[in-house]
C-alpha cells in the first residue's frame, strides 16, 4: 500500500461513516508497514473550528484513531 491508497481509505471512511467530505491530510509517515496520517476536518457542517486527528492505516486497510 502506498500513501495514496492510505489516504483514499481514510477519505472514504470519513465520508461514509462520519459524513465528512471536506478534509485535509497534512502528514504521512510510513512506519513498520503502517501509514500514520494527520487529518484535519470540520466535524459538522457550518462548524467554525477545525478538528485534527491522527490515524493509522495498516496493510489490511483497517483504520485506528489515536485518542487523546
Amino acid at each position: 500500500m502506498d500513501a495514496r491508497e492510505a489516504e483514499s481509505i481514510v477519505r472514504e471512511k470519513m465520508k461514509t461513516v462520519f459524513g465528512v467530505d471536506n478534509l485535509e491530510i497534512y502528514e504521512r509517515t510510513l512506519e513498520d508497514g503502517k501509514w500514520y496520517l494527520t487529518v484535519a476536518f470540520f466535524p459538522t457542517r457550518g462548524s467554525d473550528y477545525e478538528e485534527i486527528k491522527q490515524c493509522c492505516v495498516d496493510e489490511s486497510g483497517e483504520i485506528s484513531w489515536k485518542h487523546e
